[in-house]
């Protein structure tokens, strides 16, 4: 709480009138950070949803580029943080709510026919996540020469034309997608 403090400019004091113990306060910073995580998708406003995933997989390739990643690295300290924290579920939730957001995107998808009746949405945006995973880390190891290179552009390219209704897939590259999964 002191390094909060301190980092905020107040005292340990002044923390507490806003927050009744240090849990309350990792769920407001998980909030905040939330707010930035989705921050991509709320500034998204393609009418197709594949063309929205890809608006927001650009917007947050664009975060990850400048700023030195924006909410990586607040987000990978509440990730690595010891069990002792107490935040660990609080965290995960965060996360599952990403993932519902995504979903619904692919969902709609579904709905509006660019996205395969047949594409398990639930694996889809896993995948989407581990793109977005992928260069969170890619960030916080200095790797900027991969997002140069747009590798994880590349990838996310290859998990979408195989869900989407007009792309067949002939390489046989990327994740395999089948079945509806558990809704």
């Amino acid at each position: 709480m002191s390094r909060v403090a301190e980092a905020a400019g107040v005292g340990a004091g002044t923390i507490y009138r806003h927050f009744d113990n240090q849990n309350d306060m990792f769920v407001a910073a998980l909030d905040a950070i939330f707010e930035q995580m989705m921050r991509p998708v709320e500034e998204s406003h393609q009418e197709d949803a594949l063309e929205r995933i890809r608006e927001i997989a650009h917007r947050h390739s664009r975060l990850m580029s400048v700023n030195g990643g924006g909410f990586a690295y607040p987000w990978m300290e509440f990730i690595a943080a010891g069990y002792h924290v107490g935040i660990r579920d609080a965290v995960a939730d965060t996360q599952r709510r990403a993932f519902r957001v995504i979903r619904d995107i692919f969902e709609e998808g579904r709905a509006q026919g660019s996205i395969r009746q047949d594409v398990d949405t639930n694996l889809l945006t896993y995948e989407y996540l581990n793109y977005a995973w992928g260069e969170n880390m890619t960030v916080l190891m200095g790797l900027d020469e991969f997002l140069a290179q747009e590798l994880s552009t590349r990838m996310l390219e290859q998990i979408l034309a195989t869900a989407a209704v007009d792309n067949r897939r002939t390489d046989g590259a990327g994740a395999q997608h089948g079945g509806s999964g558990p809704e």
